[in-house]
């Protein structure tokens, strides 16, 4: 049975570092929870939520271009954005 109001993991609340959230629109993990992550992170810490039609919990198996085209937009805007 799955608890009523999902918690972060102490390590996802501490980590500061710019991240991608994915999740595969018919995924094990239900939108409200993933829609809950950024709010649980540090002030000003950039949290990313991309959810991946067409795909469940294995995205990279269910939609791989869809998935690495998140991922490359997300890493080049970190790199355009340090620059």
């Amino acid at each position: 049975m799955r608890d009523a109001e999902w918690r972060p993991a102490p390590e996802w609340t501490a980590t500061t570092c710019p991240t991608l959230v994915v999740r595969g629109a018919q995924g094990t993990m239900p939108a409200a929870d993933a829609a809950r992550m950024p709010s649980c992170r540090a002030p000003g810490t950039r949290t990313d939520l991309a959810v991946i039609e067409d795909a469940g919990h294995d995205v990279h198996l269910d939609q791989p271009q869809r998935l690495y085209a998140v991922m490359a937009g997300f890493l080049n805007s970190l790199v355009c954005s340090a620059s």
